[in-house]
């Protein structure tokens, strides 16, 4: 089997990718929008941290929606009108690990205004793109190291403790690899945010399973994640470290070539397609030294080169295109 050529540099260097299109850019001070953050890892920990009646019922009454979801769902001690709901929701909320993860989280993140600033201005840029969808409230929590983003109807909730740093002690005890932990830090949390609010908004509906169709869609979802957030570095954007964006914009070429040869593109298989997209140390086509999800990578350029040649296409229509070739043939992509 012939293999491509890749190149492995590590240029540590700060990249903060080019200037969005004027026709992106929006002006976020003349843009009103009805968004909360609400820190409900602290209200839920304050002052003591056992869960009486009063406790309880003053959840139900301040969040009914999200502190349903957050104890059924989330740290799974059941719903709040549930038997035997206190003894649970009091056992997970006086277990020691919870005071070392809750007492930490407090000293990390003893503000989210940098956050707030970042999240809030992006959803402005979100309401002028697309006027006609809901904002969500933004809830902080402590989720006992589960989702790190989780969405419902109307709701955003970020998990602090899943963004402490790249090697905070807590994710080398629970054994995480590095390619999950390359991404837990405290700057991760707006892209994170915006990004799991639009996979939930414009899930993926292709006209067929192929790996170009998924590769489109992983494109747009980063392409439109840019716009909306134009000051963040674009390995920010599109979930890598430096040296790993640095290595895609070096292989491009090669790698594109490697799906074509293989004939890849249209591939049905769902292994193909997940060993192309989903997250993981590298893409296994292309070796160990490799960025992982440099098919991602691959659709974002395609989508980048579509919207440079089709500049009356807007962003909601863009994400309403699920055929991933007609992206492609009108696009111009040439690595």
């Amino acid at each position: 089997m012939k293999y491509p050529v890749f190149t492995f540099i590590l240029v540590f260097t700060v990249f903060f990718g080019c200037k969005k299109s004027n026709r992106f850019t929006v002006k976020t001070d003349d843009i009103d929008i009805n968004i909360q953050f609400i820190r409900f890892d602290k209200e839920l920990g304050k002052e003591d941290t056992t869960a009486t009646a009063a406790k309880v019922d003053t959840f139900q009454n301040k969040y009914p929606r999200f502190f349903n979801l957050y104890s059924s769902q989330i740290i799974k001690t059941g719903v709040p009108t549930g038997k035997n709901f206190e003894k649970y929701l009091n056992r997970y909320l006086t277990d020691t690990v919870y005071y070392q993860v809750y007492d930490t989280v407090e000293h990390k993140f003893s503000s989210t205004q940098k956050q707030d600033l970042i999240i809030r201005n992006g959803f402005k840029r979100y309401n002028y793109f697309f006027p006609e969808r809901a904002i969500p409230d933004i809830y902080y929590m402590i989720s006992g190291f589960n989702e790190s983003v989780v969405v419902a109807k109307d709701i955003l909730a970020i998990s602090l403790e899943d963004y402490l740093g790249v090697n905070h002690p807590f994710y080398q005890w629970l054994s995480l690899y590095e390619y999950v932990r390359i991404n837990m830090y405290p700057e991760k949390i707006p892209t994170d945010a915006l990004w799991g609010w639009l996979k939930s908004e414009f899930p993926y509906r292709a006209e067929q399973q192929t790996l170009l169709n998924k590769m489109i869609y992983e494109g747009k979802i980063m392409f439109v994640l840019e716009q909306l957030l134009p000051d963040e570095p674009q390995n920010r954007i599109l979930s890598y470290s430096e040296p790993q964006l640095k290595w895609c914009e070096t292989n491009e070429k090669a790698m594109w070539s490697y799906i074509i040869e293989y004939k890849h593109l249209f591939s049905k298989e769902p292994l193909v397609i997940n060993k192309y997209t989903d997250p993981a140390p590298f893409t296994q086509f292309f070796g160990n030294e490799s960025s992982p999800r440099a098919g991602s990578y691959i659709g974002y350029k395609i989508v980048s080169a579509f919207m440079k040649n089709n500049k009356e296409v807007t962003l909601k229509q863009l994400l309403d295109i699920n055929d991933g070739a007609d992206i492609l043939g009108k696009s111009g992509y040439k690595p």
